[in-house]
């Protein structure tokens, strides 16, 4: 019973402070994670390809649709000093009509986000449009639920991105609505129908929040 009692009080802790890194691995823990106000999904300030919430960046392109476009991660200097961020280099190759390039964080499981109301980030790119995708279980026609950027600003820019903006694109074959309960992806996609487009996206300082006012 002591030992349960130093594990309540930890986890009581953890759920009162703002910005908590947690990787949830069962319900214990997803149910601590809907309690915490500000839960950073990743900071990249250890410089390396897994989540502070466990998972891993990678990229994705059209070449397993028979297309020619390349996408290249890799970690550089953040936003603020000493801090990294994770960059995107893509270009966007003629053989395949939806092209596109993206850098991707894939869970080991699903994960239960509907304890908040939305993800905050850093960005900054070349100007061009890009996507956000979130990858549930119930969307099993890659019409995932997504949120535009028509043009990625210049200089570090902060957004917040409630979840009830991600809509389908409504080319699917059904319509479903965002459980937000059952994500195991997200995507960071840029897709153009101009051939040979290239440039880059870079994103910091990740975090799901429970109030749009929480920094």
């Amino acid at each position: 019973m002591i030992k349960l009692s130093i594990l309540l009080m930890i986890l009581i802790t953890a759920c009162n402070s703002k910005n908590v890194k947690l990787s949830p691995t069962n319900n214990l823990t997803d149910s601590i994670v809907k309690q915490v106000e500000s839960l950073t999904v990743d900071d990249f300030n250890d410089m390396n390809l897994r989540a502070n919430l466990g998972g891993e960046w990678n990229t994705e392109d059209d070449s397993s649709a028979g297309g020619n476009s390349s996408a290249i991660i890799k970690l550089v200097r953040g936003r603020n000093k000493g801090g990294g961020a994770l960059r995107l280099d893509y270009v966007l190759g003629p053989r395949y009509e939806y092209r596109f390039s993206a850098f991707t964080l894939t869970f080991p499981e699903v994960r239960d986000w509907s304890g908040y109301k939305g993800i905050r980030f850093w960005i900054r790119g070349s100007g061009k449009k890009m996507r956000i995708e979130l990858a549930t279980e119930p969307v099993k026609d890659w019409d995932f639920h997504s949120y535009h950027i028509n043009k990625t600003p210049a200089e570090w820019t902060e957004y917040f991105i409630p979840f009830s903006d991600f809509k389908q694109g409504g080319w699917g074959k059904e319509r479903v609505e965002l459980n937000l309960a059952l994500i195991y992806k997200m995507y960071f996609l840029a897709s153009s129908s101009i051939d040979g487009e290239e440039g880059f996206i870079e994103i910091d300082n990740m975090s799901l929040e429970k109030n749009h006012n929480n920094r």
